[in-house]
């Protein structure tokens, strides 16, 4: 907007020699030839187009010399322009000089002020732009400094939830391996005893007690039993144990890609585990793979699970021994199916829907 204020500006400015004169229709072609002109060498980035555009102007201006009045405003248009800075100082002042040497000296000056206004519009104008552009680049770089920031801010944050998910995982471990070794031998201990006082009791009075102690011991027992079934099964913290299958299997390359977001059944869990051990026994003792490569990717209905080595080597009896067996009977317990390709290596292929299945 600033750029066209001073276009028009400068192009009014310059049309105030032709007060004195009289206006026709070639004068009317005139002005629109001289914005022809200015706007073609605003818009060509092309030096030999611009610079054919100002010659022309300049040729005609040697005919019609009333185009000369528009020189500030071609000087302005053509100073934009990085490469042609002195040479239009000098070219255009020296035309101007040539054609209006005998003109009187309140006309000289005020051609040399709209010269001089023309360039500094111009000078403005390269400012401006300059620092705007700065402005744009310097708020670019905090945009991209402040996503960087944001990103490592979500990262550790998700590395912090990530890490106090373990910490709570391995103090139910710890929890259910304590109440495991503790407070069920305890009560193991205590069914034994009770068992025996009543084996060797001969007091009426006391069968009775003995056997609600006893039943009571069994209750909390079983209850003791579910507890910490339970809290083991919520412990397994899926990612965590393939990544250990990984590093006891150093020995052959394994990349692991876990793409699960959400918690998956215990079932889901166990049935990974058991095929995904399953595959690395099989690679390692029936396989000449080098390596192997561990997906594991959640869909909206699914979740998948392909592992799959470069091994050429597959014995024949491997298809049908018992397990691949067991992890097809794994996986159609679970409603799943499972597919196991031979071409290209050997690939296990398992999918485990998150409903029923369709």
């Amino acid at each position: 907007m600033n750029i066209l204020r001073n276009r028009i500006v400068l192009y009014l400015l310059c049309t105030t020699f032709w007060i004195s004169k009289s206006i026709s229709g070639f004068t009317i072609i005139l002005f629109l030839f001289t914005l022809l002109c200015g706007n073609l060498i605003c818009l060509f980035h092309s030096r030999g187009l611009y610079l054919s555009c100002l010659f022309v102007f300049l040729l005609f201006s040697f005919i019609y010399t009333d185009l000369a009045f528009f020189y500030p405003y071609l000087m302005y248009e053509m100073l934009g322009k990085e490469k042609e800075r002195r040479f239009i100082l000098f070219i255009l002042p020296c035309c101007a000089i040539i054609q209006w040497y005998p003109e009187s000296f309140p006309f000289w000056l005020y051609t040399g002020s709209l010269f001089l206004i023309s360039y500094q519009l111009q000078t403005n104008t390269r400012n401006r732009l300059y620092w705007e552009k700065k402005y744009w680049e310097a708020c670019h770089e905090n945009y991209e400094r402040s996503y960087d920031l944001m990103e490592k801010n979500n990262a550790l944050r998700q590395n912090q939830d990530y890490e106090l998910h373990l910490a709570t995982l391995k103090e139910r471990n710890r929890i259910a391996r304590e109440i495991h070794d503790n407070v069920g031998h305890l009560l193991s201990r205590s069914l034994l005893q009770t068992g025996a006082l009543q084996v060797i009791n001969q007091d009426e009075n006391l069968k009775e007690p003995l056997n609600t102690l006893k039943q009571s011991l069994d209750t909390a027992m079983t209850s003791i039993r579910s507890s910490v079934h339970d809290l083991h099964d919520e412990s397994i913290h899926l990612q965590t144990v393939l990544s250990d299958l990984q590093k006891e299997n150093s020995d052959i390359p394994i990349s692991l890609h876990y793409g699960f977001h959400s918690e998956l059944p215990k079932e889901f869990k166990y049935a990974i585990i058991a095929i995904t051990k399953e595959a690395i026994t099989n690679t390692r003792r029936h396989s000449n793979a080098t390596k192997i490569s561990i997906h594991l990717t959640e869909h909206p209905a699914f979740y998948q699970l392909i592992i799959k080595d470069n091994g050429t080597s597959i014995p024949k009896d491997l298809l049908g021994g018992i397990g691949l067996e067991n992890m097809k009977e794994r996986v159609q317990q679970l409603g799943g199916q499972l597919r196991i390709i031979t071409t290209d290596g050997f690939r296990i292929q398992a999918i485990l829907w998150k409903g029923e299945q369709p």
